[in-house]
């Protein structure tokens, strides 16, 4: 079972990695297309990763940890089960 530990050192690996990105690129976008073209492509991504949130990620509002756990060890079982059985 994935501790809460993991799950936290995997996303401080993401933010770590798109703040690199940005970083690393952020002078050669700007210098091709410009300040405002930079803009709106940052603006974009903002927007599609928002877009993933409130779509695909479940509401755990008012939830337990237990619950939230429960409920992605199950899809996660069901994905298992499928993988196994199309074999």
């Amino acid at each position: 079972m994935t501790t809460i530990k993991s799950e936290n050192d995997e996303r401080c690996f993401v933010e770590q990695a798109m703040t690199f990105f940005v970083l690393k690129f952020f002078p050669s976008i700007y210098l091709s297309i410009g300040f405002h073209g930079t803009f709106w492509i940052y603006a974009a991504f903002a927007l599609v990763g928002g877009l993933f949130g409130y779509i695909l990620v479940p509401e755990t509002k008012g939830k337990s940890l237990k619950e939230i756990e429960s409920f992605f060890k199950k899809e996660r079982d069901e994905k298992e089960a499928h993988l196994i059985f199309k074999a």
